[in-house]
């Protein structure tokens, strides 16, 4: 039987994966999917599991700013003044 698993990780926590002393993931994923005997890990937007001994549970990702979330469009940048109407 292998090592004990670094750290009690569960779905819904987010991870970060620490490969040959590299951080894998910008910004730390949520897992989704933890294997029966504890071995692995899958995150969101992967299908690969992580082994247990490579996730380092860490805080979530911040949520972006509510001021770069309302710049992503705004009615007023629109200059093609395209007649949407039907």
């Amino acid at each position: 039987m292998g090592p004990a698993p670094p750290a009690d990780v569960k779905i819904g926590d987010y991870i970060q994966r620490t490969y040959n002393g590299q951080d894998q993931f910008a910004p730390p994923r949520r897992v989704n999917w933890v294997a029966e005997d504890g071995s692995h890990v899958r995150v969101h937007g992967s299908l690969t599991g992580v082994p247990m001994t490579e996730a380092k549970v860490v805080d979530p990702p911040k949520p972006a700013s509510s001021v770069a979330a309302a710049g992503a469009y705004r009615s007023d940048n629109d200059t093609s003044k395209a007649d949407i109407r039907a």
